[in-house]
């Protein structure tokens, strides 16, 4: 990233490309670190921050407890109260990180068995009862080496391929991290990039399956300056140990090693196109179970299509010192979509030891998009930033989510499509900005309205919440 931002000539932007360009070269080098010795470069900007989150449930005709409610400013959102980044330079090649983080734990969003977490209004972790920090930091930790046209990354970080607004098909940033290793290749019109990473061993019900793990590679091909088209394939492993000299051949063609009792494949396609350049049109297809001719007219194959679709399109228009943000996407993910008749499937389960509820704690999550199979999703969304200074925005979703989980027992059937069973539709308004007054001072806070029809896929019950959240950061 710093040897293309270091490749842009500034003279041809507008002055909020400018100001964008300087932001992110400042962040990608060692150029204002704390200390510097020769090609040796240390920086460390810690922040403290306080925020507070209220849910007000204007309307619930099911009466469910307080505890229970399912935050959309969730774990995901909400802020660590101290976060100490620590960044290594080893001259132009080989860059260290890792971020220690106090957060709060999961089960201080919703936890059913303790009722003092609805009382839960501050990210401070001295407000509550007892210490409720997530033990497992830190989230990121990463080495990365490499030159122009390759990249070695090693470590623990979030991952995504796509450039989905909601989410993306095959792998997302929903997960809490991931333990891999990435290696790259790339030119200006071809990249190669491969991940292996491996995931805690479990079912979501704690069983244990003794491995889980995920290898993918994507193939991203740029045409003409403005047509993308990418190719991604992926497996999931499970119960068997990695037989590494092959799982690590990353130019196989997974799904052909044929072995369905220790992984499972899926397949997608993204087509990316630029008309002008200040917007982005894009579609995402992923392919988990199809059959041809010849296995339908004989009875095999993996069972009847499955697939998950994605349409958007995106842009960012230059205004002042900063940038005017929008985006409008469609998303539907089929009820079988990350599902198998065993382990594995594409799902993310993160065992940890919770300090509210005082034992083993099992968040299951997707690999792929974040909502799942079964899903419909609508979204519009605007805003404007000027980077390290102001942001503000809005973004509307309508998401309808059938009864399927990624878990659910297998019985695909012909036909079957999302919403299945009685669906939870779900409107979605959210606002937020932060403000910049000081260098060292970040302000800023947020509002989400959520109107739900069918809460918990309840036939004819309703529910109206309202969610205020705020946050002072003071930084270095």
């Amino acid at each position: 990233m710093a040897v293309i931002a270091a490749a842009i000539d500034p003279t041809g932007l507008s002055v909020a490309g400018r100001k964008a360009l300087a932001y992110v070269t400042e962040k990608l080098t060692a150029a204002d670190a704390v200390y510097n010795e020769g090609a040796f470069s240390f920086d460390a900007s810690p922040a403290l921050t306080v925020e507070s989150f209220f849910h007000l449930p204007v309307v619930d005709s099911t009466e469910s407890l307080p505890e229970a409610y399912d935050w959309i400013h969730g774990y995901e959102e909400r802020k660590p109260f101290l976060h100490i980044p620590l960044e290594f330079w080893y001259g132009d090649s080989l860059y260290l990180t890792s971020e220690l983080e106090a957060k709060e734990e999961h089960r201080t969003v919703t936890s059913p068995s303790t009722p003092d977490v609805a009382h839960n209004h501050l990210n401070v972790l001295l407000d509550d009862p007892n210490i409720r920090i997530d033990l497992y930091f830190p989230f990121r930790a990463v080495l990365s080496t490499g030159g122009e046209w390759w990249n070695l990354a090693i470590g623990r970080d979030k991952l995504s391929w796509g450039g989905g607004v909601s989410g993306n098909l095959m792998l997302s940033d929903y997960s809490d991290f991931y333990d891999f290793v990435g290696l790259s290749f790339m030119s200006r019109s071809f990249k190669m990039t491969n991940i292996y990473a491996v995931t805690d061993r479990f079912r979501p019900d704690g069983s244990n399956i003794e491995f889980s793990g995920f290898i993918g590679h994507r193939l991203e091909m740029r045409f003409f300056e403005k047509l993308k088209f990418t190719v991604n394939e992926s497996v999931t492993f499970a119960k068997l140990p990695p037989v590494l000299v092959r799982d690590l051949n990353f130019l196989m063609v997974f799904h052909n090693w044929m072995d369905p009792d220790r992984f499972n494949s899926l397949l997608s396609v993204e087509l990316e196109y630029t008309p002008w350049r200040y917007f982005t049109f894009y579609g995402h297809l992923a392919m988990d179970e199809f059959a041809v001719k010849y296995e339908i007219d004989r009875g095999g194959g993996g069972g009847p299509p499955i697939y998950g679709y994605m349409a958007g399109v995106k842009g960012a228009y230059p205004l002042g010192e900063g940038y005017l943000n929008g985006a409008c996407e469609w998303a539907q993910t089929s009820p079988w979509l990350y599902n198998r008749r065993a382990a594995p499937y594409f799902y993310n389960v993160r065992r940890y030891w919770s300090l509210v509820t005082d034992r083993f704690e099992f968040i299951t999550k997707p690999l792929g998009y974040v909502y799942g199979p079964d899903a419909i999703l609508f979204l519009l969304t605007a805003s404007y930033l000027v980077p390290d200074s102001f942001s503000a925005g809005i973004e509307v979703k309508r998401m309808i989510k059938g009864e399927m989980e990624a878990g659910s027992p297998w019985d695909p059937a012909p036909g079957d499509a999302p919403p299945t069973g009685i669906p939870e539709k779900k409107w979605i308004v959210s606002l937020n900005g932060a403000w910049k007054p000081l260098v060292y001072l970040e302000v800023g806070g947020g509002l989400n309205w959520i109107q739900t029809a069918n809460p918990e896929h309840l036939d004819g019950e309703r529910r109206s919440d309202l969610e205020l959240t705020a946050f002072a950061s003071i930084g270095m």
